[in-house]
This record gives structure tokens, sequence and C-alpha cells, in this order.
């Protein structure tokens, strides 16, 4: 299956903004390294974090079910909203651009597992110019300036994961689950760890919660419907380098991948990844 630049598969609202999508296509490059941030809410913290990685992201991608945001452009967030507070970082988005999709259809196919969707429903879609002033970049290894391009979805996360990455075969290199799904009595991500050597997945910075409920049924779908094995891969893990305890009042984890592609991976591998991750 041919690789997706995830930019291809989007248009401007406005046609006269045409440009600004066009200007980050030449910007982030026809492969760009793209992080996603399911359950993000306002939270860019991310753009931070990972600057703990020997890989910064080009593209960042968030997706969320959108309830309640204030998108003002200019304006500054409030901690309470990035997870970040003012001693470590100002956080603003300096500019919002509507996006669609161009093919709707893409959310709206009735024959895939996702059935119950509104066929008449729309996506909304942002682009967001996020520039992030850490107040003591010199004291943490960042740049005086974070300014990245994100996507904002509002989207289910697993729709997302399903429809967008695993459907159009776009691939991410830094993954982020921070304080998402069933504590919020909504569905966890978690499934995704089946797939990350299919996506081709750098880096995952993953909190310690773990939830044992996995829709093994939608695994075994997405395998036969797409002609998606799972890749094999291994998980490399330096607990002095890579845990930290503040995001959301989470012990997060950074694991490097190595992905071993010639390899499927079976249950036993699955479920060794699982426990590695919640130790």
């Amino acid at each position: 299956m041919k690789k997706t630049n995830i930019l291809n598969l989007l248009k401007t609202v406005h046609p006269e903004q045409a440009g600004i999508l066009k200007d980050l296509k030449d910007q982030i490059g026809k492969n760009p390294n793209i992080a996603w941030y399911p359950s993000a809410r306002l939270d860019f913290r991310d753009l931070m974090e990972v600057y703990r990685t020997d890989t910064i992201p080009d593209l960042f991608v968030h997706t969320d079910l959108g309830m309640g945001f204030d998108l003002q452009p200019g304006r500054l967030l409030n901690e309470y909203e990035t997870d970040l507070n003012y001693q470590r970082a100002e956080v603003y988005i300096q500019n919002i651009t509507s996006l669609s999709l161009k093919n709707n259809r893409i959310i709206n196919d009735e024959n895939d597992y996702y059935r119950d969707i509104d066929p008449n429903r729309n996506i909304e879609i942002f682009l967001l110019d996020i520039r992030i002033v850490p107040n003591a970049p010199e004291d943490s290894g960042l740049p005086e300036i974070i300014q990245k391009p994100c996507i904002l979805f509002f989207m289910d996360n697993s729709q997302f994961l399903f429809r967008v990455l695993l459907r159009k075969n776009i691939k991410i290199s830094h993954f982020i689950k921070v304080r998402e799904g069933l504590m919020y009595g909504y569905e966890s991500i978690i499934w995704i760890y089946k797939y990350f050597g299919h996506l081709q997945a750098k880096y995952i910075l993953v909190d310690d919660r773990y939830d044992n409920q996995i829709d093994w049924n939608r695994i075994e779908h997405i395998t036969h419907y797409l002609g998606i094995e799972p890749v094999k891969y291994e998980l490399v893990y330096d607990a002095q380098q890579m845990v930290f305890r503040d995001w959301s009042g989470y012990r997060v984890k950074i694991f490097e991948l190595s992905i071993i592609p010639e390899e499927c991976l079976n249950e036993q591998d699955f479920q060794e990844i699982l426990g590695t991750i919640q130790i």
C-alpha cells in the first residue's frame, strides 16, 4: 500500500487560503515526521516534550471530540488548558485556518467497522500555528521559541486511527498517550499498540495508566478488512533518561521503537509489550 501524506487528504474551507496549505506542504516535505496526540484537548505540551527524543516532528496532529474549545487567533492559553504553568512556558495560538477533507467518504463509509456514523456528518478540522516561549530554555535544552504547525481533528481517536492513519497508510514518528480513554468513559486507544510497527513509529510517550479492555474483535476485523498484518517491534527504554512525572499528574515514559519489518507481531509479543509499558 502506497504511503500518503496527510496534507493530501485536506483542503482549506476558504479557497483564498489555499496557499497556506501549499506553503505547509513545501515546508514539511513529502515524508514528514508526524506526532499524534489523541484526546489532546488544548494541551500543547507535546511540542516541548518531544525534544527529549532524537527526532523532532515536522507536524503535530491532535484529535479530540472538541467540546467547549475556545479557538481564537493570538490567544495566550491558560495553564489549565495547556498543562504547562506560566513558570515554564507561554503558549499562543498564532493563526487558525479551517480545513476539510477532500473526500468525505473517508469518514462516511458504511461498509467498514464503524457503521453507526452519521453519513451526513462533517468533521471539523483546524490548522493551528502554535508558538511556545519557554521561560528557561537554556536549562531545559529547548529552543528559545518553538513554532510548529498542529492539525486539530474534532474526531474520535479510534475512528481517526482506523479511517485516516491505517486506511490511508499514513505514518507517524511519535505517539503521545496521556490521560485519555476509559477514565472519561470513552474507549481507550491502547489497541493502537498493535500497529506501531505498521505505522513505523519511532517514539511513544505514554502514561502509566493501563486498561486491559482491548477490543480484540476490532483488531481481527482491521487485519482482514484492510489486509494489515501487525509488524513486530521491540521497545528500547532508558529508565534514567526517559521518565518524567508531572504530566497531568501521571508518570510518563518515553520508549524508542525498533521495528522488525520481516516479522509479524504475535500475541505473545504484544502481551510482553503491554507488560513492559505498564511496569
